[in-house]
């Protein structure tokens, strides 16, 4: 029984004994490595940021709730690229006052987003260039300053006479069902606009 006895005590000396062993190593590495900072090898750029869901699960959080979401709300992510759950099943008030908080956000997104249209197709810039801004106002994410920065760069589209001569001498081929009267000016706005796009890491979707 006595052996019995010392060989538990000399088991459970030998497991403290490692674990002291263990939390020494981990204070001596926190001590070797506490000045270093880590670097990620490699960041997205701001076109490719993955989407990204963030899941607020709520039970009675009756005071909290509101400040919970506006935070979540505030998080420095694209708008475009950023979902918010709110996953509550509370018995309390908790439900109403978080549909009523989140109503009131996708409010302000919507009219955040109409101001941007509306701050695009009004510029100056636009000026001449009605179907570049409609494009870059609804068909792409640019901010108004990156819009207007590509509105800016793209001469003024002209369509005169010699436009419509040249497409009535095509539709006079007998092969020729019906012309797209492109000029030469057209294609350089289309390809200066490709290019003004791309520079500020707008990728033009496949086909168009």
């Amino acid at each position: 029984m006595q052996t019995l006895v010392i060989v538990l005590y000399l088991v459970t000396l030998g497991v403290l004994a490692l674990y002291g062993v263990h939390r020494g190593a981990l204070l001596l590495m926190y001590l070797r490595h506490r000045g270093e900072r880590t670097t990620p090898l490699s960041r997205y750029a701001e076109a490719d940021l993955p989407m990204v869901t963030v899941q607020l699960p709520m039970f009675n959080e009756l005071c909290v709730a509101e400040r919970l979401i506006d935070a979540v709300a505030r998080v420095d992510y694209p708008r475009d690229r950023l979902e918010i759950q709110v996953l509550d099943d509370s018995t309390d008030a908790t439900s109403t006052i978080a549909r009523s908080r989140c109503d009131a956000l996708r409010q302000e997104g919507r009219t955040a987003e109409r101001e941007r249209v509306k701050a695009i197709l009004a510029a100056p810039e636009a000026e001449g260039r009605a179907d570049l801004a409609r494009s870059l106002a609804l068909e792409t994410d640019l901010d108004v300053t990156s819009a207007l920065r590509v509105l800016s760069s793209a001469p003024e589209q002209t369509k005169g006479g010699a436009a419509l001569s040249a497409a009535m001498a095509n539709v006079r081929n007998p092969v020729v069902g019906a012309d797209d009267p492109e000029t030469e000016e057209d294609a350089a706005v289309e390809a200066m606009t490709a290019r003004a796009l791309s520079s500020l890491g707008h990728k033009p979707e496949k086909g168009a």
